[in-house]
């Protein structure tokens, strides 16, 4: 898995980035545990690289790792049915999302998936753009106040991703919670200081977010909830309060709406106004609220990952780097941010090639409802299907040169060429995520914007691992070097 780097068209090599290594056979129950504390991704062996299915014996369990294309496809969208979401999931996420159309099923999934289908058109998107370019701006100058030295930009990336979030779904967030965490005589006093105002908010809700996606092993291999979860012993509800928050500011927009007709322009007006094409029902306030904090929570994390990894690979590699910047420059000249998005093919191609060595979400985990067969494998009920997208993207019967960083992988004809469940960053099926066209917007974008002012180096402090939680992040941080990019 680690060969040599070969080169690319234009004679260069291709940077080889880091992976952790997978076990030579199926791990029993304790190297198992041993591995997933120390890092979900090694639970994986290295067979699951090269077949399309390997069998893990998990206590009295059979674990299905299931890396081959054509085998996601049924599970994911032909017979999508007899393989819902592990129960694990609801229990770990429903504290944090709800209802939301994440976690609904049957018909409740059906008619928000119906009412929401039209909210990430393009065109009601783009008003959103200068707010994101905006964001993206910000994070440029703060990224200059270390000049040269080592800094983790994966903290500026989720500030950044934060105050997207913040500029985009939901515009009175700020407001509603700083009053209360702080009060509302001081935040009032706060409004003097717009920077101190928002930095507040920013820190408050990533506080109240700081614990999400932590899965246990005691949960992944389906044991009795009567045991106890270490980390979850001493936690109070981990939105206590904001829940109620943000309830306050959807039922106050949409009174002021019903009386002047304004929505206003951002997620929570376009939830405010989407209703199931079918029979017209429209979003309770509650249903509001779990997916707005659903898009929050996976808006927020996804894309600073993405841009973190994105950084990384783009330091170690330089030509990728100053294509890309040529290509920023001239697109930011053309005017608008909508406009500019239209001049970023390229940034694209990097963000997907992140994400395919480093998806944010590496593991999907469904369950048999009933018996089936995937490529001559009998499935029995209750067999867990492990979907490892990590393990799937750097599959060596998938892709060619799987470790390799080369965005040439995504342009326009070589994705028309490709299975269409060989690359899985956002899901797969009738329950793909509903916004990657919002994600890559923001994250195009930020990365431009970035790249734009400044030149971005490795520093060599550390080898850089990716460690899965519920999402792949960068163990200990991700230290790079920034000074100003060539005129």
């Amino acid at each position: 898995m680690n060969a040599a780097p070969p080169g690319n068209s234009s004679g260069t090599r291709l940077f080889i980035p880091a992976a952790a290594r997978p076990p030579a056979r199926p791990l029993a129950l304790p190297g198992m545990l041993k591995a997933a504390r120390r890092n979900m991704l090694e639970i994986v062996p290295e067979a699951a690289y090269r077949e399309p299915l390997v069998t893990l014996r998990v206590i009295t369990r059979r674990w299905r790792v299931v890396t081959g294309p054509d085998l996601l496809k049924r599970v994911f969208l032909d017979n999508v049915g007899n393989y819902p979401k592990a129960p694990f999931m609801h229990r770990l996420l429903r504290p944090y999302l709800g209802e939301s159309l994440f976690l609904a099923d049957g018909e409740d999934w059906r008619w928000q998936r119906r009412s929401m289908a039209g909210m990430f058109q393009r065109k009601k998107l783009d008003a959103m753009a200068e707010a994101m370019r905006a964001a993206a701006l910000r994070s440029a100058d703060r990224l200059g106040t270390a000049q040269g030295a080592p800094q983790n930009v994966g903290v500026e990336m989720r500030r950044l991703a934060m105050e997207i979030v913040r500029d985009t779904m939901f515009t009175d967030i700020d407001r509603l919670l700083l009053e209360h965490v702080a009060g509302a005589e001081a935040a009032a006093a706060a409004k003097g200081d717009w920077h101190d105002y928002k930095s507040r908010m920013d820190e408050s809700l990533m506080t109240h977010l700081r614990g999400f996606g932590s899965p246990n092993l005691l949960d992944l291999l389906n044991l009795p909830t009567w045991l106890p979860r270490p980390s979850a012993l001493f936690k109070t509800h981990p939105l206590e309060g904001v829940r109620a928050v943000m309830e306050k500011g959807i039922a106050a927009r949409r009174a002021a709406a019903e009386q002047t007709g304004d929505f206003g322009v951002d997620l929570m007006a376009l939830m405010l106004k989407a209703e199931d094409p079918e029979d017209g029902r429209r979003m309770t306030d509650r249903e509001i609220r779990d997916n707005l904090l659903t898009f929050i929570i996976a808006g927020f994390e996804t894309t600073a990952l993405a841009l973190t990894w994105s950084l990384y690979l783009i330091a170690n590699d330089r030509p990728t780097q100053e294509r890309l910047r040529s290509e920023a420059r001239a697109a930011l000249a053309t005017g608008s941010a909508a406009e500019a998005l239209e001049n970023l093919p390229f940034a694209h191609q990097v963000l997907h090639e992140a994400m395919r060595l480093y998806p944010p979400a590496p593991h999907l985990v469904r369950v048999a409802r009933e018996d089936d067969e995937l490529g001559g494998v009998r499935i029995r009920k209750g067999d867990v299907i492990l979907a490892p997208i990590y393990t799937l993207h750097r599959h060596e019967a998938v892709w060619e040169n799987p470790n390799a960083f080369d965005p040439e992988r995504f342009t326009p004809e070589k994705i028309k060429a490709r299975h269409r469940f060989a690359y899985l960053p956002f899901g797969a099926g009738p329950r793909v995520c509903i916004g990657p066209s919002f994600a890559m917007m923001e994250a195009s974008l930020a990365l431009a914007t970035i790249l734009d002012r400044w030149e971005v180096s490795p520093t060599n402090i550390r080898k850089i691992d990716p460690m899965m939680k519920l999402t792949l992040r960068p163990r200990g941080g991700m230290p790079l070097s920034l000074t100003p990019a060539p005129a």
